[in-house]
């Protein structure tokens, strides 16, 4: 969770964190990847926890049947 912050800025510190991954040698497991999901809400009383976890997954799998390696926002 990264509170009060936008979009943009959420997807470019995960871009980050998705390309040092990509870049990590990491022994039994060549050529790592990671796929991200991002949620971005403003906090109301209408919206569970549940659910914005659940808009985040949606997301991750977007990432995963869109090519792996992603970082891809709930829409």
């Amino acid at each position: 969770m990264l509170p009060s912050t936008h979009l943009k800025g959420a997807t470019m510190l995960l871009e980050e964190v998705r390309k040092s991954v990509e870049k990590m040698v990491i022994p039994g497991l060549p050529g790592a990847t990671i796929s991200i999901g991002i949620a971005s809400v403003v906090p109301s009383s209408n919206l569970s926890v549940q659910n914005f976890f659940n808009m985040a997954d949606r997301a991750l799998y977007k990432a995963k049947e869109s090519g792996r390696n992603k970082v891809c926002y709930y829409s």
